[in-house]
């Protein structure tokens, strides 16, 4: 069952979205609804709904070496201590996690195993089975342990683990969880492999120096973040999301990404990732997607246009003060009072705006699955000031209640002394 909700207002979608999501659908919550501004990525998510690989009837089994034990499955059903797990419906945008637990001394520099079976029947009632082989390296190095730590897969459990008892604790109390479990995992790197670091000094593993970043950006999405600032249905809604979509999804709702404009149109200013889109080409044939920049005001230019994504909305935003010459390039007017938000962006043959475009349709594949609508965001315009806050999440919206990057690096790292001190 799927739930579609249009609303004007609250609809009570903590009563409703369990039916949803324990029977494999999934919540789609468009708050304000305006047929002009939300009907476009309506029509494409129920096309994707409609048209995405589903399967029925399933049937999920794990199984691993000796010494390690599967602990628990989590996913849109909450959590599991069983297997086989029982869904009736499974889809290409859902995934699921579960944790391993270390029973038993694994010899070093052997291999520990892992196999994934999953049971099926598709919509044309084949009956089938998919099985999946992982092996992995053994050591009794810390060292490299936190070296080939797989940070997407990090924090997809440990959104699910907290989300899985949220109805069970208070807000705060979930919140407190996130930041004791970043301490922890950061304190006993810093006693087994940094100890000889000053303790002035905040050392993070090469592999998870955004993980503070991390941890601060889901406090701050309507799930984990304060009621002040999220209706109940959004928090809800958020919170489906986060348990059963992909890490992909989890990634960019989490830390959006930022680009500068200028950047993509002359890539000399900075090195990126080639994006070669199916659809219009530059005259090189392919475009360059600049490095992605800090999610903070102090890193807008007034003079620039910027490109601003999370999982469900991809802004292009507008300054007080940008350049005319962008405007000419991007919109081809050549003043902001001569564009018109509710018109799109536009498509025009300049280098500049296929080059963007182009940006934007690679952005989208990344992001396979849900829809990403295009919105143009004035400055001026009412909502600007409330979205760039939730979406710049290295500022603050509130310094007595929330925390900026650098305030949470330095809470984080006092609860780490503290910790090491325990040990």
């Amino acid at each position: 069952i799927d739930v579609f909700a249009c609303t004007q207002g609250d609809v009570d979608l903590a009563t409703i979205a369990p039916v949803a999501r324990m029977t494999g659908g999934e919540v789609y919550y468009y708050p304000i609804f305006n047929s002009a501004d939300a009907g476009e990525k309506l029509h494409f998510d129920v096309f994707r709904n409609l048209t995405r690989t589903t399967v029925y009837d399933v049937s999920i089994r794990a199984r691993c070496s000796i010494g390690l034990n599967i602990e628990k499955y989590f996913g849109g059903f909450g959590e599991a201590d069983h297997a086989p797990i029982q869904l009736s419906v499974m889809d290409a945008d859902k995934t699921i996690s579960f944790g391993l637990k270390q029973t038993s001394k694994l010899a070093p520099d052997s291999h520990a195993y892992l196999q994934l079976a999953i049971l099926y029947t598709t919509i044309q009632k084949e009956r089938k089975i998919r099985i999946l082989n992982y092996t992995f390296a053994v050591t009794d190095q810390v060292s490299q342990l936190y070296s080939s730590v797989d940070m997407d897969a990090v924090l997809g459990l440990e959104i699910r683990q907290t989300a899985s008892i949220l109805q069970k604790i208070t807000l705060n109390n979930a919140r407190n969880r996130l930041c004791q479990t970043c301490t922890n995992v950061l304190a006993y790197y810093r006693k087994t492999v940094s100890k000889t670091v000053a303790s002035a000094q905040f050392v993070l593993p090469e592999s998870m120096k955004a993980y503070p970043l991390l941890i601060l950006g889901l406090l701050k999405t309507p799930a984990y973040g304060f009621t002040e600032y999220f209706r109940l249905d959004n928090k809800v809604a958020n919170l489906v999301q986060l348990m059963q979509g992909s890490f992909s999804y989890a990634l960019m709702r989490v830390y959006p990404k930022l680009y500068s404009v200028a950047r993509i149109i002359d890539p000399s200013q900075d090195s990126g990732t080639m994006i070669v889109s199916d659809g219009d080409q530059t005259a090189s044939g392919s475009v360059m997607k600049p490095l992605n920049i800090a999610c903070s005001a102090e890193k807008i230019s007034p003079n620039d246009i910027y490109i601003l994504a999370n999982s469900d909305f991809i802004y292009v935003y507008l300054p007080k003060d940008v350049s005319e010459t962008l405007l000419v390039e991007i919109f081809g007017k050549s003043a902001l009072t001569e564009i018109v938000p509710e018109e799109g962006f536009p498509v025009l043959e300049s280098e500049g705006n296929t080059r963007v475009r182009n940006v934007i349709e690679g952005l989208r594949k990344e992001r396979a699955g849900a829809y990403q609508q295009v919105k143009v965001l004035l400055y001026s315009s009412a909502q600007a000031p409330s979205l760039l806050k939730e979406l710049l999440v290295e500022d603050s919206r509130n310094p007595k209640t929330e925390f900026t990057y650098l305030n949470f690096l330095t809470y984080i790292h006092k609860m780490v002394l503290n910790k090491l001190q325990s040990f």
